[in-house]
């Protein structure tokens, strides 16, 4: 690696000396108050600004005269250079301070970003999908993609005038993509009065990154923006109005900024040299991180025996009794005959059922290793057009007949592992069967894994390892051979996939598209308030110093501080 250290060249000393801040409270000039320093950063910390009494007659305040600081929660507009044009610090009053020195005392006040005071409370509740609108409901956790009640409805509705997903536990639920989650947040969080991306433009930014699972219990609605924004490579500032949330990706969108410094022996120029001092490291290659790429889950196509999901007390040989439309008991014997289950969470473990949980190990032990419960899928076999069989459910009404599929009205759950026999009445060659207890029901379908498809990229040991979700861009399916479909010749597989491969070149590609070589500190000579985070550096210009090692995304600025006291200086931090 190459490391630069530019520092000061001794010359004929010449002062700039930066114009003060102008500080507005509650809208008023107060001339009394001076800016001592002014961070800008993305959440979920955001900008903040220490201000300080200035000194009066060539004496700073006491802490006896703290009555002359503003009030905690007053509104605080600074602006540098003064003048309409001016960089905008639009925040509040967040707390007080008070320091002593050997020989003195300092009364200060500390500031925060309008948005860091608004987006600072803790989440509590969810919105839940009722109907077609959004009902807010209390709840002791938060957490997203964890059960299939924790998933996103598939149509948008509105919360607090923004049109955003919410959390849907019936069967249409989705997973959560880094974009809905997003659109979530911003709705149930942001006031009204502050403008942010709409769902369209968070789809455009991050539409096809699943969330994976996430937990937002005890977290600020700035903490979940920053982190679920981070799991598509996205950051979060303010603009200067104070009321404008704008999401963005390092690197990649921002506006150019620059940083020069002329050569040695010229005369300084303010025009062409802004860099006083900083540190500058450039690795002959890119930082590589290890990558941890996430696929979709595992699939298995599979038959499996499914056993009475019914209270066997209310079974009786009247065949009415369960027909719909001419039963005195409906709905109470409605499951009777009809349900058939597989018991794979163990709901249906106790009494009336006594079943026992049924175990996917035949399957596989490595990928099936929780107790959950598992909906089913449609088969990865196929007919003639490639089309998936769907599930498909077949009765034996003795032990001695041969399987024969079921052609009756049929509903397959989406949450378990559980078939319902429709229609009004049971045909009666099968309620013959199953009422004298020789019936027998299997299904062929898909059900889902706990693991998933992975693939890793070993990088440089000084970098932590990464872990990019690409459940969408690359999955795995297969029918096993347990399925009554498995080897058929008069069946397809266009459902099987592996894509294996695809995930093994994804997680390459991040690797490489998240290498970065640069790791700049550079000090300004003098405050300039026009840079900001996000800003694009390409190179220092005057010395040929390209800082770029990405052809993909440029280094950025990632945090920026501005020293107005004796130092009068620009700090930014660059890497990329």
């Amino acid at each position: 690696m190459n490391t630069l250290n530019l520092v000061r060249h001794s010359g004929e000393p010449r002062a700039w000396t930066c114009p003060p801040a102008a500080v507005y409270i509650d809208g008023a000039r107060r001339r009394d108050l001076e800016l001592l320093s002014w961070q800008r950063q993305p959440a979920p910390e955001f900008d903040s600004a220490v201000l300080a009494l200035s000194a009066a007659a060539g004496r700073l305040p006491r802490f006896g005269e703290s009555h002359r600081l503003p009030a905690i929660g007053s509104k605080v507009t600074l602006v540098h250079p003064p003048g309409g044009k001016g960089e905008r610090f639009i925040g509040m009053v967040s707390g007080h301070g008070m320091t002593v020195g050997e020989d003195s005392e300092r009364l200060t006040v500390e500031c925060e970003n309008a948005l860091a005071g608004k987006l600072g409370a803790t989440l509590s509740g969810l919105w839940q999908l009722n109907g077609e609108t959004a009902v807010r409901l209390d709840a002791a956790r938060i957490r997203f993609n964890t059960g299939i009640n924790e998933l996103a409805a598939l149509q948008p509705v509105t919360v607090g005038g923004r049109s955003c997903r919410v959390f849907d536990s019936g069967p249409a639920g989705q997973p959560w993509t880094v974009a809905d989650a997003l659109g979530y947040f911003i709705a149930v969080g942001l006031p009204a009065d502050v403008t942010a991306p709409d769902l369209d433009e968070l789809e455009t930014l991050a539409g096809g990154i699943d969330l994976g699972v996430l937990d937002a219990t005890g977290r600020t609605v700035a903490q979940m923006l920053a982190e679920v924004a981070a799991r598509a490579g996205l950051e979060i500032r303010t603009a200067d109005d104070g009321a404008t949330l704008l999401i963005y990706r390092p690197g990649v969108d921002g506006r150019r900024s620059s940083v020069r410094l002329q050569p040695a022996g010229q005369t300084l120029s303010p025009a062409a040299s802004n860099l006083w001092q900083g540190r500058v490291l450039i690795r002959r290659r890119p930082a590589r991180p290890s990558v941890l790429a996430l696929g979709a889950r595992k699939r298995y196509e599979s038959t499996f025996a499914l056993s009475p999901g019914w209270d066997a007390s209310l079974e009786t040989a009247r065949w009415r009794d369960f027909a719909r439309s001419r039963s005195d008991h409906w709905p109470k014997l409605a499951d009777v005959y009809r349900r058939w289950v597989l018991n794979e969470h163990g709901w249906y473990s106790s009494p009336p059922w006594n079943l026992p949980v049924h175990s996917f190990a035949a399957i596989s032990e490595q990928d099936f290793l929780v107790t959950a419960a598992r909906g089913l899928l449609p088969c990865l076999s196929s007919d003639d057009d490639d089309r998936s069989l769907g599930a498909v459910v077949e009765i034996r009404l003795d032990d001695g007949e041969s399987w024969r599929q079921w052609r009756g009205p049929l509903w397959v759950s989406p949450d378990e592992a559980a078939i319902y026999l429709g229609g009004d009445t049971l045909p009666g060659e099968y309620f013959q069967a199953v009422a004298a207890g020789e019936a027998n029901v299997r299904v062929t379908a898909v059900v889902e894994a706990d693991t998933r498809l992975t693939a890793e990229v070993v990088g440089d040991a000084s970098t932590p390892r990464v872990v990019v979700d690409l459940s969408g861009r690359a999955g795995w399916r297969k029918v096993h051979p347990s399925s009554v479909f498995y080897g058929s010749s008069d069946v397809g597989n266009a459902g099987e996939l592996d894509e294996s491969d695809v995930l093994d070149e994804l997680a390459a590609q991040h690797a490489d598209a998240t290498a970065g070589a640069t790791q700049a500190e550079l000090t300004l000579g003098w405050v300039d308030t026009s840079f900001r985070v996000g800003d694009l550096v390409e190179r220092i210009d005057g010395r040929r110093l390209e800082l770029a090692s990405n052809p993909d995304a440029l280094p950025s600025v990632r945090r920026v501080r501005h020293d107005f006291g004796e130092r009068q200086t620009t700090h930014l931090l660059v890497s990329g």
